[in-house]
């Protein structure tokens, strides 16, 4: 893939196949959108509220995504990700952009080792996935299933203050680190 930069009026002549976002934010969430050309060429754009990248896609690669768009933008979402260096924050980008289900890494009663939170909230038009973190916006890590869950259950006992425009409370799964 080569990167470009398309002019103003190139990009309005362009027809969208297909799109990928995520659904963390209310606004300006990050979006992977496939494109057709009107001389047949594909594109793909990446946008997020600070920037926006635009790639050519080559003949070969370009064949296979018109055949499959849908998962030829999963597979890219998922080089994307991958090619992060922080395991940890790769499995959360995958929730994040639908690739990967909270609940197929949620660990058995019997599961013993160290643990993380992760917390799915509702909010009316966008849901944000992310790791329970402390005061200061550091990840909690917990030795052991047990602490996990009492963090949990002290959380979910008690009244509850939904935040602006929040639906209910989050939803809790414990994963291994």
């Amino acid at each position: 893939m080569e990167t470009v930069n398309l002019k103003r009026e190139e990009r309005e002549e362009l027809t969208e196949i297909t799109t990928k976002s995520q659904n963390q934010y209310q606004h300006a969430n990050p979006t992977v959108t496939l494109y057709e050309s009107p001389a047949h060429q594909l594109y793909y754009i990446e946008e997020d509220s600070a920037e926006t990248k635009e790639y050519l896609i080559e003949d070969e690669e370009a064949e296979d995504a018109r055949k499959n768009p849908e998962e030829f933008l999963k597979d890219l979402i998922e080089k994307m990700i991958s090619s992060g260096d922080d395991v940890v924050i790769n499995r959360l980008e995958l929730y994040r952009w639908g690739l990967r289900n909270v609940d197929e890494d949620k660990v058995g009663e019997d599961y013993v080792g160290l643990c993380l939170i992760v917390s799915e909230e509702t909010y009316y038009g966008y849901n944000p996935i992310h790791y329970v973190e402390d005061d200061k916006g550091f990840t909690l890590i917990y030795n052991n299933l047990a602490y996990a869950k009492a963090w949990i259950a002290e959380h979910k006992t008690g009244i509850y203050n939904l935040s602006h425009n929040e639906a209910g409370r989050p939803n809790y799964t414990i994963i291994a680190l």
